[in-house]
């Protein structure tokens, strides 16, 4: 999440293994937010560091569709054509 979106951040719950979120589907978990923790070098003018760690209510249920990403290392670059993950 951005750290300009925290002014909205009192009332969040996140959705985690949906492909439709405006749809139930058993592979969803939803979890209300616990606290935001802002990125410590954050600033409005310019937009720098503009992301949120969010502490959740409860642990996560680890399933096929909701499961940590791998993240490549700080010195990795792609290769051309090489398949990639998103999240977000």
């Amino acid at each position: 999440m951005a750290a300009h979106c925290s002014c909205i951040a009192g009332n969040i719950t996140v959705i985690l293994g949906a492909h439709n979120v405006h749809e139930p589907e058993e592979t969803q978990q939803r979890l209300r937010v616990r606290r935001i923790i802002p990125h410590p070098e954050f600033t409005r003018d310019p937009f720098t560091n503009d992301l949120l760690l969010l502490q959740l209510e409860k642990k996560v249920e680890v399933t096929e569709e909701v499961k940590p990403l791998n993240l490549p290392s700080a010195h990795s670059t792609p290769k051309a054509e090489e398949k990639c993950l998103v999240a977000g």
